[in-house]
């Protein structure tokens, strides 16, 4: 059963960004301009910084995970026919926000898997589930790139659907959770963990660091496609700067060992922003290459250490309410980042935008830098 799970997650995860890298460059082949490629990828960021608290609070309060999850895999194969379907740039809005409603529901599926084990190993189980939602990325971008450049820039939604069907059929089967339910969230208690002031700046270098992740992937394959790349070439690009952030991020439980989270999150933001300044400075797909497979090792650990401070800035009670809150917060990055960008690239082009938003990971780097650095003096 646990196996079968895993293997869900994956396809829920691969379903969600098969398609993602070629997204910006089909709407903009059927009639988008930039700012509305933008607004086209940042929906799905958008709802979820709306949706993720009231969905894990509600789910809470009915003391149900299944349903919520299999309406979110459901949705996904709606979103992803739709988005194959969608006979203007418009549309594509609308069913690219419907996979971000489908993503909201992601806090329930991972409580779900976690209430299999023992309590004693439920950080283990978190680390287990994010694995797989990593796994899930690697095969989006590996198999993107492969359908793409067999049946074009449509093949990508249509696999989407397929996989997040798979996924359904899996997951159907898992039982509701099998631990002793905690009793409801309450609203004060919810107020309080949103109020816990490591969490808000954790969540603020999250939702810098989305800001910065989704603009560079929502128009690092235009910029790509500007070079002379063909959809297979632009999804291998995307799919090599994804094993090495998956690569990285595997490594970060080694490089906690040796170092503080602080340190590496700030060496990592330094060096992700000098890979997308390289990013915005390529002249050539293969030094665009090159700063993709350099964000990517830079990005990697940065996200779940960010997670892992999360729950440390509250009590073990109320770890669930603390994660909903860092996922909403930063997923204010997600639709900021590309709706910007969209702008900003109107103005004064691709490179240029990639170089402003290079500042961002630096601000982010500085916010770690200054306020961790105060939050821990202030618990010691």
């Amino acid at each position: 059963m646990l196996a079968a799970y895993c293997v869900a997650v994956s396809c829920f995860w691969a379903a969600q960004h098969v398609y993602s890298a070629f997204l910006p460059v089909y709407a903009k082949s059927i009639g988008a301009s930039l700012s509305l490629v933008g607004v086209i990828v940042a929906g799905y960021g958008f709802v979820q910084s709306a949706l993720r608290i009231p969905l894990g609070v509600t789910s809470d309060r009915l003391r149900k995970r299944k349903p919520f999850v299999l309406a979110g895999f459901t949705t996904v194969v709606i979103s992803c026919l739709g988005l194959a379907l969608a006979p203007g740039p418009l549309w594509l809005a609308l069913f690219r926000t419907l996979a971000g409603v489908a993503a909201s529901v992601w806090s329930s599926a991972s409580v779900l898997f976690v209430s299999y084990f023992p309590a004693r190993d439920s950080v283990r189980a978190v680390s287990l589930v994010a694995f797989f939602q990593q796994v899930g990325l690697v095969i989006a971008s590996v198999l993107g790139a492969v359908v793409a450049g067999r049946f074009g820039y449509i093949g990508p939604f249509y696999a989407g659907a397929v996989l997040a069907a798979a996924g359904l059929l899996l997951i159907s089967r898992a039982p509701e959770e099998s631990t002793v339910v905690q009793e409801p969230v309450r609203i004060s208690r919810l107020l309080k963990t949103i109020t816990e002031p490591r969490l808000l700046l954790v969540s603020l270098v999250g939702a810098l660091l989305m800001y910065v992740n989704y603009a560079v992937n929502g128009f690092v394959p235009v910029y790509a496609e500007q070079l002379g790349a063909n959809a297979p070439q632009i999804g291998w690009l995307v799919a090599g700067g994804q094993v090495a952030a998956t690569v990285s991020a595997l490594a970060a439980a080694w490089l906690v060992k040796h170092r503080s989270e602080r340190s590496i999150i700030v060496g990592a933001l330094l060096a992700l922003s000098a890979s997308i300044m390289a990013a915005g400075m390529s002249r050539s797909l293969g030094l665009l290459a090159i700063a993709r497979g350099a964000y990517g090792l830079c990005y990697g650990p940065v996200y779940p250490l960010l997670t892992g401070l999360s729950i440390k800035a509250v009590p073990s009670e109320e770890r669930a309410s603390a994660m909903s809150v860092f996922q909403a917060v930063y997923a204010i990055g997600m639709w900021s980042g590309p709706l910007v960008s969209g702008i900003v690239a109107e103005r004064i082009g691709l490179g240029s935008m990639l170089s402003v938003t290079s500042a961002m990971s630096l601000l982010a780097a500085l916010v770690t830098w200054m306020g961790i650095r105060k939050s821990q003096d202030h618990q010691g």
